[in-house]
């Protein structure tokens, strides 16, 4: 299988919280890796492709908050976001969270 993501994937294991924009309902998830442009989430039960969600980390800089969508879910295993356009201040401080993180 090739990997046609813009963004190269950083193994990263954390907490977070996601939260469902359409039913304002928020769960703790695992994040397990994230880029740029997206990451990946484990969740037992996968969310609907196209839902509109929230994800709240902590990095060592603080709290972010990033906008995104559900790409694809996979039962027991976990979902895909992508992240929705983000503002330049937010961007710069993923970019900064992501390469602080590969290094």
């Amino acid at each position: 299988m090739s990997d046609n993501r813009r963004h190269p994937r950083i193994n990263w294991i954390v907490e977070a919280t996601l939260r469902s924009c359409a039913e304002d309902v928020n769960w703790k998830v695992r994040l397990t890796d994230i880029s740029v442009g997206g990451c990946f989430v484990d969740t037992v039960v996968p969310l609907e492709a196209g839902s509109q969600v929230e994800l709240k980390l902590t990095d060592n800089l603080g709290v972010m908050e990033l906008p995104g969508k559900i790409l694809y879910g996979q039962p027991f295993i976990g979902s895909a976001i992508a992240f929705d356009e983000l503002g330049e201040p937010l961007r710069q401080r993923l970019e900064k969270a992501v390469a602080g993180i590969g290094a």
